[in-house]
C-alpha cells in the first residue's frame, strides 16, 4: 500500500475540513488564524519524502469521487518536487462544490499536492483569448480528502 497523507493537518490558513475527521478531535488549534497548527515539519518531511520516492512518474488521486492523474514536476534542481494537473470546470465543482466564480471571464483551474504534500487549487483567469491567464486565488484543502491509488 503506497503512503497516503490522509492524517496530516494543514497548518494553512483558510483550509476546505472535514470536520467530522477524527484527526481534528484532538488536533491544536493555531495562535495565528482560526483553523489548525499543522502537523510538525519532521512528520510532513518524512512523509512527503516517501510519497515522492514511491511515485517517481506521477500521482494517481481520488479526491471526493474524482479519479486525477498528477504529473511529477520539479525545479531545475530537482530538489523541489511537486504534482499537478489542470482540472475540467466539472471536476472542479465536485471536488470544491460549486462553479467557476463568475461567467465573465475565461477560468483554469490546476490541482495541486505540493512539495509539503499541502493540497491546493488554483485559479486563475483572463478576459477573453487574447488576454493573459492571471492568478486569481487558490483553495487549501484538507489532506484527509485525497486517497493516493
Amino acid at each position: 500500500m503506497k503512503t497516503q497523507i490522509k492524517d496530516l493537518i494543514s497548518g494553512r490558513k483558510d483550509v476546505i475540513i472535514d470536520e467530522t475527521n477524527a484527526k481534528y478531535d484532538n488536533a491544536n488549534k493555531s495562535t495565528s488564524h482560526n483553523g489548525f497548527a499543522g502537523t510538525n515539519k519532521e512528520e510532513r518531511t518524512e512523509i512527503a519524502r516517501r510519497v515522492i520516492e514511491e511515485n517517481p512518474d506521477g500521482l494517481n488521486i481520488e479526491i471526493k469521487g474524482v479519479l486525477l492523474s498528477l504529473n511529477r514536476i520539479s525545479s531545475e534542481s530537482g530538489k523541489t518536487v511537486w504534482f499537478e494537473s489542470e482540472i475540467t470546470e466539472d471536476e472542479y465543482k465536485r471536488i470544491l462544490g460549486y462553479d467557476y466564480p463568475s461567467t465573465q471571464s475565461q477560468w483554469s483551474a490546476t490541482f495541486l499536492v505540493n512539495n509539503d504534500m499541502t493540497v491546493e487549487i488554483q485559479l486563475a483567469k483572463r478576459k477573453n483569448d487574447n488576454s493573459t491567464w492571471k492568478y486569481n486565488r487558490n483553495f487549501n484543502i484538507g489532506e484527509e480528502f485525497v486517497t493516493i491509488l
